[in-house]
This record gives structure tokens, C-alpha cells and sequence, in this order.
């Protein structure tokens, strides 16, 4: 259905049911927190054989200052809690976007499930259901080990 002014993708999009959001192979979040330098926010898990690896670059950090570092697979699973918990299986083939706005935020969500299913969703200046809780939830799992590795690297200097 269109609406008048905004405009919309017909998509084939099927939605990921839960009982195919299995483990987690790769998942990458990104997304738009203004128009000032370094504004963007980038996501990245992996898993494979057993381990998982994750990317993060917060808002206001340039890519230099980005962490990749292995994670517990408990890390990946609470990630996939998040993506259940607010149904981003629904969001798959999500792709709207407001072209009367130029410099706006946008965001894009893909997933890859060892099942196979994949949850791919993009938008600018328009978002999901729950997109804010999703957001802010990964945020503070991504964040917060990024922060705990810059807290060990400082502990880590000063007792050098």
C-alpha cells in the first residue's frame, strides 16, 4: 500500500520465522547518528568453527580507533535474544526511505543464520517496528565491550 509522498519498495520478502533464527553466522548493523564527522555506528559478528569475532566502531570514533576483537559465543546467543525479543524476522526486506530529506540518518540490518534464512533490512528516514529498542539494545552490548577493552588496555598501561 503507498502513501501519498512517501515512497515504498514492493518486495518478495519472506519473514524470518524464530524457529529459523538459529545461531548466528554473521550479523552487520550499521547506522547514521547525525551528519557530524564520525557520525556513523558499525556493528559486525561472526561466527565460525565455534568462534566468534566481533567489529565495533561507535559514534564519534574514527575507523582507526574500531575494535575487532573474539568474544564467548554466550555473546552471539544474547545478540540473537535481542533479534528475537523485538521479532526482526518481520523486518526482513524492510527498504523505505523519505527522498524529501537529504542529509538524514538511515540504518541497515543484515543477518545470516547457520539455518540458512537471512534477515536483510534498510531504511533512511524511515525504521522498523521496535527499530529504537533494537537499537539501543545492541548498542549496549556492542558498546559496552568496547568498552571494557579500552578500560583493560588503560589498566594494562598504567601498571606497565
Amino acid at each position: 500500500m503507498f502513501q501519498s509522498g512517501d515512497d515504498a519498495v514492493v518486495s518478495l520478502f519472506r519473514i524470518v520465522r524464530k524457529k529459523d533464527m538459529d545461531r548466528i553466522s554473521h550479523l552487520s548493523f550499521r547506522y547514521t547518528a547525525g551528519t557530524a564527522l564520525n557520525a556513523r555506528v558499525r556493528y559486525e559478528l561472526t561466527e565460525k568453527n565455534g568462534h566468534c569475532h566481533i567489529f565495533v566502531l561507535p559514534k564519534g570514533h574514527s575507523e582507526n580507533e574500531a575494535l575487532a576483537i573474539d568474544v564467548p559465543n554466550s555473546f552471539a546467543e544474547s545478540v540473537r535474544q535481542i533479534l528475537l525479543q523485538y521479532h526482526t524476522g518481520r523486518w526482513n526486506g524492510f527498504d523505505k526511505k523519505c527522498r524529501r530529506v537529504l542529509d538524514g540518518r538511515s540504518f541497515t540490518l543484515n543477518v545470516r543464520f547457520h539455518s540458512g534464512k537471512e534477515i536483510y533490512a534498510h531504511g533512511y528516514m524511515r525504521r522498523p517496528k521496535h527499530f529504537r529498542e533494537v537499537r539501543a539494545a545492541l548498542d549496549d552490548r556492542f558498546i559496552s565491550v568496547y568498552h571494557q577493552n579500552e578500560q583493560t588496555k588503560q589498566n594494562g598501561w598504567e601498571e606497565s
